[in-house]
């Protein structure tokens, strides 16, 4: 290894801890660290839904993307991105002009986009009509069950797919994860993690490595997935003014990053998926749950490790669940599976 690769995995808190774990190789195929990272919008109050959006790769490519993003807030004098009081034109952008905002928006766009093969995308969505009518409206079945917040059951849904994919791909490291501090649900969100990975009834549990804390200022990652979850949150709410129903519907920030390469993971929070967690509460076999998921994705492209199709270079989103993820192939029947738009 070059002492330029190891000294940006040194400037690189996941990568340094590759570099510090496996000295000879930090970049062995045995241990390649996979993280993602993850950010929430709408928890605020008199939001309608809760968007949890992030990002997954791997050290290397993590040190690469976080160097490249450093360069773009040395470029404007930045310590630090925070997409709501950049789009609201608040704190240090109080006095920025429209035009300084797009170009600093294209600016983080490009960054994200020069490293589309290397990430993916993914987004989970939670209505507040479904929290509460489906999963709040009783409370507690007793004083031993603790239900989740908002915030937390966006995080389990994520944690209980892609740590699926990530063992059904045959990958040999663990999945880590890493929210911002400070967050009111973070101790919410370290209990549902240590439930989920602590659980015995899934084998894809060993997947899930560990979850870590950190500020915006210290991971740049980070500020990218309070990007990706606000523009998230953006066109999901367009879509409830719009009163667009379609589950299917690719809006225009998935069409942009999936025409650019990047898989988009859609996870689905249904009302039923939401009865299954009130009832597993109390059974002895639990029962799948959050097992749906949607890829947005050009099919001449693939993710990497889980899916491959040989199918012509299409904008589609496919619907499946995790019975149909191989570790061969994903089998994709364009005329029942898919929706166009």
């Amino acid at each position: 290894m070059t002492s330029i690769v190891r000294k940006r995995l040194s400037a690189n808190p996941i990568g340094g801890l590759a570099a510090s774990l496996r000295p000879i190789d930090p970049l062995g195929c045995r241990f390649m660290v996979s993280t993602a990272y993850y950010d929430e919008s709408g928890t605020h109050d008199g939001s309608p839904i809760t968007v949890l959006g992030g990002l997954v790769g791997q050290a290397e490519h993590w040190a690469e993307f976080e160097r490249e993003w450093k360069k773009i807030l040395a470029k404007y004098n930045l310590p630090y991105i925070r997409a709501k009081q950049l789009f609201h034109k608040q704190g240090p952008y109080k006095k920025w002009r429209r035009k300084q905002i797009d170009y600093l928006n294209a600016d983080l766009m490009y960054v994200i986009q020069e490293h589309t093969k290397h990430f993916q995308v993914t987004k989970t969505v939670l209505t507040n009509e479904d929290y509460y009518r489906s999963y709040r409206a009783d409370g507690p079945i007793s004083k031993k069950e603790r239900l989740d917040t908002r915030y937390g059951l966006c995080l389990r849904a994520c944690l209980h797919f892609l740590p699926r994919i990530h063992h059904i791909a045959g990958a040999d490291d663990v999945l880590n994860l890493i929210l911002e501090s400070g967050h009111r649900n973070a101790g919410d969100a370290l209990r549902i993690f240590n439930d989920v990975k602590s659980t015995g009834q899934f084998e894809w549990s060993k997947s899930i490595g560990s979850l870590s804390f950190g500020t915006k200022a210290d991971f740049p990652a980070l500020q990218a997935a309070d990007m990706i979850s606000y523009w998230f949150y953006k066109t999901e709410m367009e879509k409830i003014e719009d009163q667009i129903d379609d589950p299917y519907e690719i809006s225009n920030l998935e069409r942009e990053l999936a025409s650019l390469g990047m898989v988009v993971i859609d996870h689905m929070i249904t009302p039923f998926d939401l009865a299954l967690l009130r009832q597993n509460f109390l059974a002895k076999k639990k029962r799948e749950v959050f097992d749906k998921v949607r890829a947005v994705m050009n099919i001449g492209d693939h993710i990497p490790g889980a899916w491959d199709s040989p199918y012509a270079k299409e904008l589609i989103g496919v619907e499946f669940s995790a019975k149909e993820v191989s570790r061969s192939r994903l089998q994709i029947d364009p005329h029942s599976q898919t929706r166009h738009r």
